[in-house]
């Protein structure tokens, strides 16, 4: 399982609701154990960097890209194909 989470424009006002986040999370740790194969946050608010770290086994797999840091860029070029936004590099995954 591959996400890609973009949290351009994401605030806490506007945040999804807590309890729609713990029932995704626990459907997904529930169901679906030990299946992420990578996670992309775009543009997520630094503070969540702190937290991933608490889960060492998870936090590898979780990729934080920020638009303007150029290995940000470099990073999601090895995984996406620029022509084909849609199309992700399944060698890519090998490494993870």
């Amino acid at each position: 399982m591959s996400w890609l989470i973009d949290f351009t424009g994401w605030s806490m006002s506007i945040s999804v609701p807590i309890k729609s986040a713990r029932e995704t999370i626990n459907i997904l740790q529930n169901h679906y154990p030990e299946r992420l194969a990578v996670a992309f946050l775009y543009n997520p608010p630094r503070l969540f960097e702190a937290f991933w770290k608490e889960h060492a086994k998870t936090f590898v797999k979780v990729k934080f890209v920020y638009p303007k840091n150029q290995e940000s860029v470099e990073l999601m070029s090895t995984f996406f194909d620029e022509e084909n936004p849609n199309r992700i590099w399944r060698e890519s995954f090998v490494a993870i």
